[in-house]
């Protein structure tokens, strides 16, 4: 692991530990999501570098600072001349101000009441005044030798790295009192600038020396932060390989003891880059209480916890019980999205799933989808239903099922008298569907049903159904209903012949009966009514 890979590392498991309320954690998380964009300033992160711990005491701190510095402020023509002249009297503005040296005055405020410095502090000052007042980086660099040995070479100095040794000052000065606030500091100095050369071999020494003064005293918690951050802010140093492994051990054993994962397992997890030769090792051994603190989390109702330390773990011991894991929780994950009817997070918990296993994703999918129709079906939105099922209209199992509710839609309607909706809906399937004997079937069944409302005399009303029947290109009769079919559009006809007989209407009579004979040939009755016309229309001489 390069010493980059190995700071990101750090970056990133520290912000996931972080949850508290101060405003020093929340700017190490949001850094370590996105280093460029937080809606913290420099002058923001400097006052709570100095102690501003809340918005209410940050918006304070800034107007302090403000007041503080308009007596270091440049006389306007040479502040509207600007360049390296502007920057030596900026600077030399600040050094009557800054009277002493302290290496642990680390508070921009405290600097200014009580007129001592650190490298950090009056670097930060200096930069950060001269930009307001349109000063380059390069044209601070004119005073660089008297900043500091950091700054001996600088061609050019920028807030943004004096911001980060503003925050390794505080680290350094913290190391003995604070180590986890120490840690804190030291890794968001890191993720602020490589400024990896700022102090070295000298306090990334004396930390390690403090680090394991808290490593000899028990205090290995403490020892782990203080090591941690000092890795993140010196990543090319080996000398904190040792160390963090036996403190790393020592965590294991205690949380073996306490069952008290949560307490451990972050920690650990920021040790494991730094652990050098003994990071496959460590990796093993870390795998296991990764393992077990991912389960408590799933079984005490946080799941997405669960899931994000199952996934940290590079090293499990079996990758079959580890994906299983994931998989359940992702599973719970999507059921609990569909019930809270938040598609946004049901389609986003499946995509996960997808990318962990597919096959599980498509059948997880399916029965969703299964479910959501059969609640569809069952509370009479066959609509809905039918726009669902369509949706996976491209696999068999969609097809089946736009098919099924397809099927109780026309059902429904049929039983309500609307035949007229029922055949608009057959008309309107997905091309996909087209020609499944399904849709004859029902086409069937429509006809059938329609007809079955009128007898031989309603023969009005059903002989134009019966026409529409065999008119229709679409349908195709079975042989049993075929022979119905023909039997009782025969048995309309006649009662219309009938009707027409009974109006002594005898050309009509002799036309129509002609008519049925070929419409219904070999009809039992039909056959027998022309004879009757013929014998008629002999008696009245037509």
């Amino acid at each position: 692991m390069t010493p980059r890979m190995l700071l990101t590392f750090l970056l990133v498991t520290w912000s996931a530990l972080l949850c508290a309320n101060d405003l020093e954690s929340q700017l190490l998380k949001k850094l370590s999501e996105n280093a460029d964009q937080t809606e913290y300033g420099l002058i923001d992160m400097a006052l709570i570098a100095g102690g501003a711990d809340t918005n209410a005491a940050l918006t304070e701190a800034k107007g302090a600072f403000k007041t503080a510095t308009e007596p270091l402020s440049l006389n306007e023509k040479l502040a509207k001349f600007g360049g390296e002249k502007a920057a030596k009297a900026l600077f030399k503005n600040i050094g009557k101000k800054l009277k002493t040296e302290d290496a642990a005055q680390y508070s921009l405020l405290g600097a200014l009441k009580d007129r001592t410095y650190s490298t950090g502090t009056l670097a930060f000052l200096y930069s950060f005044l001269g930009h307001k007042l349109g000063l380059s980086d390069g044209d601070l660099a004119t005073v660089a030798k008297k900043l500091g040995p950091y700054f001996a070479e600088k061609t050019a100095i920028s807030p943004r790295e004096s911001l980060a040794l503003l925050f390794a000052d505080k680290g350094i000065a913290l190391a003995g009192s604070d180590p986890v606030a120490a840690g804190r500091a030291l890794a968001v100095s890191a993720k602020l600038f490589d400024a990896d050369k700022y102090l070295f071999g000298t306090a990334d020494t004396n930390l390690y020396n403090q680090g394991l003064t808290y490593y000899n005293e028990g205090k290995y918690s403490e020892a782990a932060e203080l090591i941690a951050g000092a890795a993140a802010r010196w990543p090319g140093r080996t000398e904190f390989s040792p160390l963090a492994f036996n403190i790393g051990i020592k965590l294991f054993e205690q949380a073996e003891s306490g069952k008290n994962y949560g307490a451990i397992v972050p920690v650990a997890e920021r040790l494991a880059p730094i652990t050098g030769q003994y990071e496959t090792q460590f990796l093993d051994t870390l795998a296991k209480f990764q393992y077990n603190h991912a389960v408590h989390l799933r079984d005490n109702g946080q799941p997405e916890a669960a899931l994000a330390q199952a996934e940290s773990i590079q090293r499990p011991h079996s990758e079959t019980t580890l994906k299983n894991f994931r998989i359940g929780i992702v599973e719970k994950l999507v059921e609990s999205a569909g019930s809270n009817n938040d598609s946004e997070g049901a389609a986003r918990w499946l995509a996960k799933l997808e990318g962990i296993d597919a096959k599980r994703a498509a059948n997880l999918k399916t029965m969703l989808s299964q479910l959501a129709l059969k609640e569809l079906d069952e509370s009479g939105q066959y609509e809905q239903a039918l726009n669902l099922a369509a949706k996976e209209i491209n696999t068999s199992v969609g097809r089946q099922n736009y098919l099924a509710v397809l099927s109780r839609a026309v059902s429904a309607l049929a039983k309500d008298g609307k035949f007229k909706e029922g055949f608009q809906k057959l008309a309107l399937v997905p091309t996909e569907v087209e020609g499944d004997d399904s849709l004859n079937k029902l086409r069937e069944f429509l006809y059938i049903n329609q007809l079955a409302q009128y007898t031989d005399r309603d023969y009005k009303k059903s002989l134009p159904i019966f026409e529409k029947a065999f008119a229709d290109k679409k349908l195709s009769l079975s042989s049993e209903n075929q022979a119905a079919f023909k039997e009782n559009y025969g048995n309309a006809l006649f009662r219309e012949v009938e009707q027409i007989i009974a109006d002594r209407n005898w050309d009509l009579a002799d036309k129509k009966s002609r008519a049925a004979l070929t419409k219904a040939p070999g009809h039992k009755l039909l056959e027998d009514q022309r004879k009757t016309v013929e014998t008629i229309l002999k008696r009245v001489g037509k």
